[in-house]
């Protein structure tokens, strides 16, 4: 092995240990916090670390998350994030598999996303919503295709 190759497969395990030590520490994280239900509806690791930044991002928007569109949106959030071809089948794939993770109806989830949507843009006190979108409350494929955007550039 070359000294090259020997400092890079170095580097490579510097990099993999920091990473897995933001991964713990995310996760301390989310055991501290009440934001996420125990009974979240996602299991491994990394989809759990997804759900945090996902929901600490609608947080900050000022979504409300008494809402049933507040985890919908969030479920849907994520699952576009692991496989975009969601976007653009949000009412034949992206609701019926929220409805089916949620155990209700697509129409249910789509109503809920829209209403979480509604009020977050008539209730916020900051113009972060406003400025996303220009003024205007956003559709429901707006808002969740801007929220893996913005997801990505994190």
């Amino acid at each position: 092995m070359t000294e090259n190759q020997k400092a890079l497969l170095n580097e490579m395990r510097e990099l993999n240990r920091r990473s897995n030590e933001v991964l713990e520490l995310l996760l301390q994280e989310f055991d501290k916090t009440d934001e996420i239900s125990q009974d979240t509806e996602f299991t491994n690791e990394a989809d759990r670390v997804d759900e945090i930044i996902v929901t600490r991002y609608l947080h900050e928007l000022g979504m409300m998350t008494h809402l049933k569109g507040f985890s919908y949106s969030r479920t849907a959030i994520i699952l576009c994030i692991k496989d975009r071809s969601y976007l653009t089948a949000i009412t034949t794939r992206l609701y019926p598999e929220v409805a089916e993770i949620h155990n209700t109806t697509p129409a249910k989830v789509e109503r809920a996303i829209r209403n979480a949507i509604e009020t977050l843009a008539r209730n916020t006190d900051s113009k972060k919503c406003y400025e996303l979108w220009e003024g205007r409350r956003p559709t429901n494929l707006e808002f969740l295709a801007r929220m893996v955007e913005k997801y990505e550039v994190m």
